[in-house]
């Protein structure tokens, strides 16, 4: 629930959604847009969508372990002098490992569960093509 309502909130913040959506009460917590995620979580729980979302963003998340784990790896070699504002525990095995895990979860995923792995790539390459758009706009 916290990771979809910060990604309304975020995205509100920087124009992309109405406003209303950024609003935080007195406690930091925005609630328009845990409303709404609250809401958009019922709404697929009730017509039985939830578990295709929850592999779709399954997916999701193990490649954006596997992109992070591997960019990780790659700065780090391409670039051995830079600032290194934070310590990344267990470097580099415990990238690799993630990377290892992430690649054979996506794999297994592509394999055995191909409607939803494809939909997650349908999306990805919307959103790519969304943000590549947008930005030559500007």
């Amino acid at each position: 629930m916290m990771i979809g309502t910060r990604i309304l909130y975020a995205m509100a913040r920087d124009g992309l959604l109405p406003a209303p959506a950024a609003v935080v009460n007195a406690r930091g917590t925005p609630t328009v847009a845990t409303l709404v995620t609250t809401a958009v979580a019922m709404v697929l729980i009730a017509t039985g969508t939830f578990q295709k979302l929850v592999a779709v963003a399954s997916f999701f998340l193990a490649a954006n372990y596997f992109v992070s784990c591997l960019a990780l790896i790659v700065l780090r070699r391409r670039e051995p002098d830079a600032v290194r504002p934070f310590r990344a525990w267990g470097y580099p095995w415990s990238a690799a490992i993630v990377v290892i895990g992430a690649t054979a979860f996506l794999v297994g995923a592509l394999m055995a569960d191909t409607s939803n792995a494809m939909v997650a790539l349908v999306l990805l390459a919307a959103g790519v093509i969304g943000r590549l758009v947008r930005t030559r706009r500007t």
